[in-house]
Order: structure tokens, then C-alpha cells, then sequence
């Protein structure tokens, strides 16, 4: 990697370079500090371009891993799609279903609110068999009382129209 002050102090080598191969040119020859700045901008150099090889090698790498990502999610895609499709067609059957018990439910309520229907008429017609049966029990009751009583007083009378003369008595007298 590249640092900021690296390229400022390799331009500025370059141009330091520039004057003194001008000066050199007319001196005749490199000097020792020239050729050591010389030697440290190329280390230097050399340094950024590997880093710059390493950082290309990292890079190509992480790319074929993505592609090789991306390869295999290609492959996964078809199998999601069938299972969108196939969670799809049991999410309208389960749907289909609750519709269909929803249906059964108010059939069911139905039903429910008859069978209350029917067992409030239920005791209620209880009821009114127990008043008929009850009524029955006392009319009867009234019926055997007045027939006793009409049998007791027929027989008392008869009994004491029996001491009473006759007609062909009266008629003896």
C-alpha cells in the first residue's frame, strides 16, 4: 500500500534526480548520496510493488471466492424456486382448509345454537307435561272425591228415604 508522503518524496527524489543528473552530466559523474537516494527510492519502489502484487494476489483470491459464492448460489437458486412454488401451493392449501373448517365452525355454532334451541323447548314442554300430569293427578283426584261423595249421598238418602214411609203406607194408614 502507498503512503501519502511516499509519493511526494519519490516525486521530490525525481526531480532532485532530474537537477543532479543535469549537474552530474556537467560534473561528470553520479554521487555516493545520489546513487544511496537513488538505491532507497528503488527499495522503496520495489516495496510499494509488492505490497501492490501481495494486495493483487488478496484481491484475486477474495474475487475467485466470490465468484466461486456466487457459482454455488446459482446452483441453490432452482431448489429455492421449487420450494417457493411448493410452499406457495401448501400455503393455498392450508389456506383452502381454513376456509373449509371455517365453514365447518359455523355449521358447528349452528348446530349448537339448535340443540340450545331445542333443549330450552325440551324442558320446556317438560314442564308443561309435568303441569298436564299434575293436572290429570288432581282431576282425577276431584272426580274419585265427587263420585264418593255422590255414592254417599245417594246411599244416604236412599238409606233414609228407605225409613221414611211409602206411599202405600199412607194410603194403609
Amino acid at each position: 500500500m502507498k503512503i501519502k508522503g511516499d509519493d511526494n518524496e519519490d516525486d521530490e527524489d525525481l526531480d532532485d534526480e532530474d537537477e543532479d543528473e543535469g549537474n552530474g552530466a556537467k560534473m561528470g559523474g553520479a554521487t555516493s548520496e545520489e546513487v544511496e537516494a537513488l538505491q532507497g527510492q528503488i527499495k522503496r519502489l520495489t516495496d510499494a510493488l509488492m505490497k501492490l502484487k501481495d494486495l493483487s494476489v488478496y484481491e484475486k483470491k477474495e474475487s475467485e471466492k466470490v465468484i466461486k459464492q456466487l457459482q454455488r448460489d446459482k446452483e441453490v437458486i432452482p431448489v429455492l424456486e421449487d420450494k417457493i412454488k411448493t410452499l406457495k401451493e401448501d400455503g393455498k392449501k392450508a389456506d383452502d382448509q381454513i376456509n373449509h373448517l371455517k365453514e365447518e365452525l359455523d355449521i358447528a355454532l349452528e348446530a349448537e345454537d339448535m340443540i340450545q334451541e331445542l333443549t330450552e323447548k325440551n324442558l320446556s314442554l317438560e314442564e308443561v307435561r309435568i303441569f298436564f300430569m299434575l293436572f290429570c293427578f288432581v282431576f282425577v283426584f276431584l272426580m274419585c272425591f265427587f263420585f264418593f261423595c255422590a255414592v254417599f249421598f245417594w246411599s244416604f238418602l236412599f238409606t233414609f228415604f228407605s225409613f221414611l214411609p211409602t206411599r202405600e203406607s199412607f194410603l194403609n194408614l
